[in-house]
């Protein structure tokens, strides 16, 4: 948060104009709320970068359960999550590009 905090403040010393929104990929309600929140702020999304993901170095029989629902959350339904909001609004606008 602090880098981005940092690189918003730089943007806008430039006279541009930056929005820190962070969001735990891997909480899909937290998603909901930070994509309304951007479509409000901005009016919609010109882009979206998913590029949030994790994984464990371990072998398979020794990788818990809810390590691998984590990273399901995290890797996939994050990602599917972000293009649901993101897509939809971008058609909407007729411009945008999801990456």
């Amino acid at each position: 948060m602090d880098r981005l905090e940092a690189l918003a403040k730089e943007i806008e010393a430039t006279g541009g104009r930056a929005v820190v929104h962070p969001c735990d990929v891997s909480d899909l309600a937290a998603i909901d709320s930070v994509a309304r929140d951007i479509d409000r702020e901005w009016g919609g999304f010109d882009l979206l970068v998913n590029n949030a993901g994790y994984v464990k170095h371990t072998l398979f029989k020794d990788h818990a359960l809810a390590d691998i629902e984590q990273m399901t959350r995290t890797n996939f339904l994050g990602t599917a999550a972000w293009m649901k909001h993101a897509v939809p609004v971008m058609r909407r606008r007729a411009r945008g590009w999801p990456s």
